[in-house]
């Protein structure tokens, strides 16, 4: 499980393990927001990834990402950015 730690809450990213049939692959990522002094996860987005293989030339083709792509803690650290596959971008606050 990777991790980013700034001040009180950390972004902890957990990939699932690869899964699909021989020629399709899917991995769902989740991103938690974690309390440090706590350890209570504050909040949690997900994302996930599928590919197919070509089987022309045996590479991974047509990948196509959904929902959440990053997760980060503000600057301000009073909020977190999200980004997500489809290009948007927003702010969350979290808690006092």
């Amino acid at each position: 499980m990777d991790q980013q730690h700034t001040g009180r809450f950390e972004v902890q990213v957990e990939e699932d393990v690869p899964r699909g049939g021989l020629y399709q692959l899917e991995q769902r990522t989740w991103y938690r927001v974690v309390d440090r002094s706590s350890r209570q996860v504050v909040m949690t987005f997900q994302g996930q990834v599928e590919a197919s293989l070509s089987p022309d030339s045996g590479m991974w083709e047509d990948s196509r990402g959904y929902g959440v792509r990053d997760v980060t803690i503000a600057l301000d650290e009073r909020s977190v950015l999200v980004w997500y596959y489809d290009g948007r971008k927003e702010m969350a606050l979290l808690p006092p």
